[in-house]
């Protein structure tokens, strides 16, 4: 058995409505992006406290049932929870 110590949960701004495949058996499968703004801080060259803000992108893929909801559901712009492994 193999053990998954790397589970997440993360809120996240959907990139892009999620494509929808049917793969073989009639199963359903949904791919989508989702981001999230990071702030780094950090000092400056002169001493002062900077921030740096830049976008992380995550590639999400579901199946099944959550699949079918990610296909009614969710819209570009949306914020959405991801829970799963890594």
């Amino acid at each position: 058995m193999i053990m998954k110590n790397n589970n997440v949960k993360m809120i996240l701004n959907l990139g892009t409505k999620p494509t929808i495949k049917t793969v073989s058996g009639g199963r359903k499968m949904a791919r989508f992006s989702a981001a999230v703004l990071e702030t780094e801080n950090e000092t400056g060259a002169d001493g002062l406290p900077r921030s740096k803000k830049k976008v992380k992108w995550y590639p999400v893929l579901s199946w099944g049932s959550v699949a079918d909801m990610a296909e009614r559901c969710l819209e570009k712009g949306k914020r959405v929870m991801v829970c799963g492994y890594m």
